[in-house]
């Protein structure tokens, strides 16, 4: 493999960096200059390198997340990626102590990052994670000025394509679907639910003021942005949602 533009350091020199977390994929260590390292616990995996290689390719010109800074070697070894570091409380703890205009912001500009992405076809994958299921943590923290940062934004958690992709743009739908039903609703959704949790869903929406074509579609995960951006409007109208 051609090497990646980004640093080389010793293995032996990560005993002096912070443990910042740890998942399935990799360990994430604190960094000078308000960085961090990620290091793949298989770096042999292909869509490390090739997340990093299609990033230096392409050259993005994103605004609103912070995608990898360029790769990490251990001598001529590809062992991971150089991040931002980001700052901020996972969303799900945080959403639901806002009042209601400030949860409309959170939900407009989460809505505006993911699509600045997707627009560069830059798909990711696991923005429905969610604290309350076991080894899990929220994707997107939430800043003390309302901005959400969306996290694992390498290889790990979000796909690279070069042209439009219709299977990682519904994928992309589909967890940002679950997202916003988690928030909106104050309760942890299943990804596969049966037949009575989408008529629960739907009716719930429908009660509430929503719009009932909506409503299906977002009860099926189905709701491209437009609909999502209706959503949030139908959201703003109600004073407030019956937690669970």
């Amino acid at each position: 493999m051609e090497k990646l533009n980004g640093i080389t350091i010793n293995k032996n020199s990560l005993l002096w960096h912070r443990k910042l977390g740890q998942g399935r994929d990799a360990i994430i260590y604190a960094a000078p200059n308000n960085k961090a390292y990620k290091i793949y616990r298989d770096p042999s995996e292909s869509r490390f390198y090739k997340a990093l290689e299609t990033i230096q390719k392409n050259n993005y010109d994103i605004r609103l997340s912070n995608i990898p800074k360029g790769a990490i070697y251990f001598g001529d070894k590809f062992n991971g990626a150089i991040l931002e570091r980001e700052h901020g409380k996972q969303i799900h703890y945080m959403f639901n102590r806002l009042d209601r205009n400030d949860q409309i912001i959170v939900l407009k500009r989460i809505l505006a990052a993911v699509k600045e992405l997707t627009d560069s076809y830059i798909y990711p994958h696991d923005l429905a994670n969610t604290p309350f299921l076991p080894g899990k943590s929220s994707n997107i923290l939430l800043d003390k000025k309302l901005y959400p940062h969306l996290i694992d934004l390498d290889g790990s958690g979000t796909s690279y394509k070069d042209n439009y992709s219709q299977y990682d743009q519904e994928f992309t739908d589909f967890v940002l679907n679950i997202l916003f039903l988690d928030l909106m609703l104050d309760t942890t959704v299943d990804e596969e639910p049966d037949f009575a949790d989408i008529e629960y869903y739907k009716n719930k929406f429908i009660k509430l003021g929503f719009d009932p074509s909506i409503a299906n579609k977002l009860s099926l995960y189905e709701a491209n942005y437009d609909m999502l951006d209706e959503a949030i409007k139908s959201y703003s109208h109600v004073p407030e949602l019956k937690r669970h």
